[in-house]
């Protein structure tokens, strides 16, 4: 009896030490909240976790309190608190980096593998850069677990395995990522190639030229092994590249020019020259640029060709002095698009060149050629674009002309440019051309006026809320969006109330939910609760809703996110609207679902971070 009210006592204890500290979150005291913090983290038990995920992440916290809680989540052990580490990572604070990076190599395995998948399956640049950072982190002190894993039986454990020994390089790796260029997956083989070609060991020419060679390999594969010979930079792999550059495949022979440019042998100057006659303009492309690497002689040899009698020649020889020609080419380009003898693919090429390059000597040219209606149309477009991206004031006007070009290529390609060069001097013209009768040009009109910040854009375009064609109401609605302006309200809920096509009425929600002021939360709870609409238009009501203070739509949300009835898309966008709202009246209805082992993983881990959502609300 009496070791079981010391053991009561020992709990009360706890109970009422775990409430001074969740009081002592809430301190205005920064000292007071980070000990708090770290005795959450002492604490340890499931609320703890979430508390301090939320803490973690509220980009409103200061540095300081939140690499507090990436301590204290060490300190819990708890691994549900990787993936929020993890996502972090994306805000690329250089502070917090450090922290999280040394907590998730304590983590060990389970966030290794996280990292890895996270890596593969995201393209954004920073967060990559930090995510590399962490896996050489742990690469650094464990290189064998990914060795091991790069022989796992799981296909998408090898891939995301090989991905990011391909961008380490680590020369421990060399014999794993040769034997992976066997691999029964081809996606597992391309990256083996990439990586050997990042280690830049000699060792991995022979496979390469291996599998360079093997004309039942994938194109990936054999282009990856040709830029990974070329990184390595060995005299052996220059006759094989060289054979490569006659390859009946458009990518090899492009991957290979560059490579021997990269090797520096003046031996291949012969067959890089044949190359520069290729009907494959990024293969001329590499081929110059290898031929001006190995001997200066690329450029020159491409104005050659501009009077080539093969048209292709001199299309392709156009587009590859946009990459390297300069100021020497613009005169034959000039040239070349002035001749009205010339095939109009070349002209247009020339013109496209000519507006890369940027320079203004070109701009005269280009609109006495874009005056001239007796032109082919493919030529007038490319002056338009090359205008376009020159960006010289004097174009304005003949491209403003050109919004009234009997070919409605010309002029859907004029409404393109004025609104990509924002010419305040356009814009009558540009709302005129929203009534145009062919809808490409309405659609192009639409998209240029969202480039300008006036109001009198605002009504000709929700005007074309009601459009003959679903695809001008679709961009209508979508551009409304974009100016942002909350007068655009009432014409989208009046278009909602007929829209009948799924894709435009679904568009039309999306832009009424990015600009609403309130005062549409009855239609969205409308939108959501009718079981007949369109899956994707209650979906946008979802999310639409999802606001914070939203608290009118808890009770319909609610309902929606426990009918097991209802689509799992429908039900974790309901959660995931939940946590934005922000209310605690939602925590109930969220763990019930997070804890129930019954329901879809993704739905109870939408549950769990709208709570940790909600948990960081003050």
């Amino acid at each position: 009896m009496v070791t079981g009210s010391t053991l009561g006592c020992i709990d009360a204890d706890k109970a009422q030490e775990k409430n001074l500290t969740l009081e002592d979150i809430k301190s205005e005291n920064e000292s007071i909240r980070q000990d708090a913090i770290g005795n959450l983290g002492n604490i340890g038990d499931e609320q703890s976790t979430d508390i301090l995920i939320g803490i973690l992440l509220d980009t409103n916290e200061s540095d300081e309190i939140r690499i507090s809680a990436v301590k204290a989540l060490e300190e819990t052990g708890d691994g549900k608190a990787i993936s929020p580490l993890i996502s972090v990572l994306e805000e690329n604070d250089p502070s917090l980096l450090i922290e999280i990076s040394e907590t998730l190599v304590q983590f060990g395995d389970p966030a290794t593998e996280m990292l890895i998948s996270t890596f593969a399956d995201n393209g954004k640049p920073e967060f990559r850069t930090n995510l590399m950072y962490v896996l050489c982190m742990i690469a650094d002190e464990d290189i064998d677990y990914f060795i091991e894993k790069l022989n796992d039986d799981d296909i998408n454990t090898r891939r995301n395995t090989a991905f990011v020994l391909a961008e380490l390089g680590d020369e421990r790796t060399l014999d794993a990522l040769i034997v992976a260029l066997e691999d029964d997956d081809w996606i597992v083989r391309r990256q083996a190639a990439r990586g050997l070609g990042n280690i830049g060991h000699k060792k991995a020419v022979a496979p390469l030229i291996q599998a360079m060679g093997n004309t039942s390999e994938a194109r990936e594969i054999r282009s990856n092994a040709a830029i990974a010979l070329g990184q390595i930079g060995d005299d052996e792999a220059v006759e094989p590249l060289i054979q490569a550059l006659e390859d009946d495949d458009w990518l090899l022979p492009r991957s290979a020019a560059t490579a021997l440019g990269e090797i520096g042998d003046t031996k291949a100057v012969p067959e890089l020259t044949a190359a520069l006659k290729r009907d494959e303009d990024l293969t001329v492309l590499n081929a110059a640029m290898a031929l001006e690497k190995l001997d200066g002689s690329g450029v020159d040899k491409l104005i050659d060709l501009l009077d080539d009698d093969d048209k292709d020649v001199q299309k392709n020889a156009a587009y590859a002095l946009a990459g390297i020609g300069g100021e020497k080419a613009i005169g034959p380009l000039i040239d070349l698009l002035e001749d009205a003898n010339e095939h109009e693919d070349a002209r247009a090429a020339a013109a496209s060149s000519l507006g890369t390059i940027g320079d203004t000597d070109a701009v005269l040219p280009l609109i006495r050629v874009l005056e001239d209606e007796t032109e082919p149309t493919a030529v007038r477009k490319s002056t338009i674009s090359a205008l376009r991206r020159i960006g010289d004031e004097r174009a304005t006007k003949p491209i403003i002309e050109g919004l009234k070009d009997d070919d409605p290529q010309i002029r859907e390609a004029a409404a393109f440019a004025l609104g990509e060069m924002g010419d305040e001097s356009a814009l009558d013209a540009l709302i005129l051309s929203l009534e145009d009768e062919n809808w490409r040009v309405r659609i192009s009109a639409i998209k240029a006026l969202q480039n300008f910040d006036d109001d009198k854009t605002l009504l000709p375009i929700s005007d074309l809320l009601e459009d003959d064609y679903w695809a001008v109401r679709k961009t209508a609605s979508q551009t409304l969006s974009t100016i942002g302006s909350q007068q655009a309200i009432p014409p989208l809920i009046e278009a909602i109330g007929v829209e009948k096509e799924k894709d435009v009425k679904t568009a039309m929600v999306r832009s009424l939910g990015d600009i609403d002021d309130g005062s549409s939360i009855d239609l969205f709870i409308q939108l959501l609760q009718d079981k007949s609409e369109f899956r994707s238009v209650r979906e946008a009501a979802v999310i639409a809703i999802g606001k914070p203070g939203n608290e009118q739509a808890l009770d319909p949300l609610i309902q929606l996110m426990l009918d097991e009835t209802e689509a799992i898309e429908l039900r974790l966008e309901a959660a995931n609207s939940l946590g934005r709202i922000g209310s605690h009246d939602a925590i109930d209805p969220l763990s019930r679902i997070s804890q129930d082992p019954g329901e879809h993983y993704d739905l109870r881990t939408a549950a769990q971070e709208a709570i940790a959502n909600i948990g960081s609300v003050p």
